[in-house]
């Protein structure tokens, strides 16, 4: 799991604990489904707070690669770099779907661990 900052999911879960971890980890992807459909039709606006929420609540799941693509969408909206962020979403959803499935695994295997 390459993509997975294993070190920074564990940070997390000693701190919130299991439950508290796999309840914030369905909201972050309940959410992010939402944002995802949205996303189309968003301005530059909805997607600076998109990405800039991202950027912070991935990193709770260790979600590093995902998290540095939002921070790179967030700063060219903020320097009117426009250009470039087309590009940069689709990476964005590549490495989101990418990361979803390998923290989906972690969280299966602290279930069968039961942590």
């Amino acid at each position: 799991m390459n993509n997975i900052n294993i070190k920074q999911i564990e940070k997390y879960k000693k701190v919130f604990g299991f439950s508290k971890m796999k309840k914030l980890w369905q909201e972050f992807l309940i959410s992010s489904e939402d944002n995802w459909k949205k996303i189309n039709d968003a301005k530059n606006e909805d997607y600076r707070q998109f990405f800039h929420n991202w950027k912070s609540n991935s990193q709770v799941f260790g979600m590093s690669d995902f998290s540095k693509i939002c921070s790179q969408i967030e700063e060219n909206i903020l320097c009117h770099r426009y250009s470039k962020i087309p590009k940069l979403i689709s990476l964005s959803k590549k490495c989101y779907n990418t990361s979803i499935k390998e923290v989906k695994i972690i969280f299966t295997t602290w279930e069968k661990n039961n942590e």
